[in-house]
């Protein structure tokens, strides 16, 4: 498409890098996205990459913060010690005694006891304190910056926690949702992307058009497999009133709430791919094909009816079977070609 002998043109020039917009679900889809046009020499722009949400110390504190609301959950202990941010080594997972892992749980009690009866604010800090996170940051050359990203995030989500009164369960979500798909707090200007291809989350295309548009992630599952990692909203009815749940653990869904929060992930995936399907002005590229869990994709729910899309029969359906399928389905008369 970008040749200089490409057929693909905007009226009667050739398509520019300017020209194209890559929107993605999260954050790090759109960081894989210019890696991978880098390699191949097309210059693209990420829309927030500058944002505190999209670094790396946020990922971090999430994982953290994790471990300080589950403080029986030694995984989730462990795998955040080893995280820059705490200080520690991978070999303290065989090293240490089975002593020292207790008093680190005994550790994160104590700040979760603290979180519950104090809030987030004092808990932040005695969490900074405790750890002694500033010293071990400032043994990396990028200390300085971890700090203020560290201290930034802290004050984010202080006010957040008391403007919208939210417990722990609400705030990691919050925070988890925000990592996902960018916050709009510390954005930095970011470089000309007159000659770049755009890229950037649905939720900040709303409202915009681009020339071409290409949407990569349109076919992920909506399945809650119980591997997934992250929270589950969903809502539930409970005494006459509906009610916002939100889940931190995925296993601990029973049958109904599973079907509810599925139901509401593929409703969220439909409005997404309406959003991004809507964006262009030209032309849209989509990616859809024999990809794995797909049957529960929102692509495949406007695609084909219920019986075909019964996963156990779908997932054994050829590329080309599926778009037979659609050509009968399209009621337009407009031919579909598979490329």
């Amino acid at each position: 498409m970008l040749n200089s002998e490409s057929k693909v043109k905007i009226g009667e020039r050739n398509v520019q890098p300017g020209d194209i917009a890559v929107l993605v679900r999260k954050n790090k889809d759109g960081q894989a996205m210019k890696q991978s046009l880098s390699q191949q020499g097309v210059p693209a722009i990420v829309s927030s990459a500058d944002s505190v949400f999209s670094s790396q110390e946020a990922e971090e504190l999430l994982t953290i913060l994790n471990a300080i609301a589950n403080p029986s959950n030694l995984k989730i202990l462990r795998g955040a010690w080893i995280l820059p941010l705490m200080g520690g080594k991978i070999s303290d997972l065989i090293d240490e005694t089975e002593e020292f892992w207790e008093e680190k749980q005994q550790e994160m009690k104590e700040l979760h006891d603290e979180w519950l009866e104090d809030g987030f604010y004092r808990m932040f800090h005695h969490l900074i304190s405790q750890h002694k996170l500033k010293e071990k940051l400032l043994t990396s050359h990028t200390g300085e910056r971890s700090i203020t990203n560290l201290l930034h995030l802290g004050e984010l989500l202080s006010k957040v926690a008391t403007e919208e009164g939210l417990g722990i369960e609400g705030l990691l979500s919050d925070l988890s949702r925000k990592i996902d798909y960018g916050g709009k707090e510390n954005e930095q200007r970011l470089e000309s992307d007159a000659d770049a291809v755009k890229i950037t989350t649905i939720h900040k295309s709303k409202g915009l058009e681009y020339p071409i548009v290409f949407a990569p992630f349109l076919w992920k599952s909506s399945k809650i497999t119980g591997k997934n990692k992250g929270s589950v909203s969903f809502h539930k009815e409970e005494a006459g009133q509906m009610l916002s749940f939100v889940a931190l653990d995925q296993k601990i869904l029973t049958a109904e709430e599973k079907t509810q929060a599925e139901k509401e992930k593929l409703s969220e995936s439909l409005r997404l791919m309406y959003v991004a399907t809507t964006r262009a002005v030209h032309r849209c590229y989509i990616f859809w094909g024999h990809i794995k869990q797909q049957a529960s994709s929102a692509l495949t729910y406007i695609f084909h009816d219920e019986e075909y899309r019964n996963n156990d029969i779908y997932k054994k359906r050829s590329d080309e079977e599926r778009f037979e399928n659609l050509r009968t389905r399209m009621s337009n008369g407009k031919t579909f070609r598979s490329t």
